[in-house]
């Protein structure tokens, strides 16, 4: 017969499950101090390096990339849908997946 009883086995799951829930929550934070974030800036555009950015998230990862048109550059939302659109066929010619 066990010297343990179930309050002791209940006890006992309750540290392990708590242990590896802060293990989790610690590789969680680890992960996220590794994240950079990469700043865009469309007057530097022939200076973006691509293999940079890609090296940013870990392989089989996605990559997130948000970007905002500044008005200078579209004046109307047809103007908008028109350089997005551009954009998303160029990132899919790419091999590159956009939503």
């Amino acid at each position: 017969k066990s010297e343990y009883t179930q309050k002791d086995w209940d006890r006992i799951a309750r540290e392990w499950e708590r242990e590896e829930m802060e293990e989790d929550e610690r590789e969680r934070k680890e992960e996220m101090k590794k994240i950079l974030v990469y700043s865009f800036d469309p007057n530097n555009i022939g200076k973006i390096d691509p293999e940079q950015l890609l090296a940013q998230s870990k392989k089989g990862k996605p990559t997130m990339v948000f970007f905002n048109v500044k008005e200078d550059y579209c004046k109307s939302e047809k103007q908008l849908a028109k350089i997005t659109s551009n954009w998303a066929s160029l990132l899919l010619n790419g091999n590159v997946q956009v939503q």
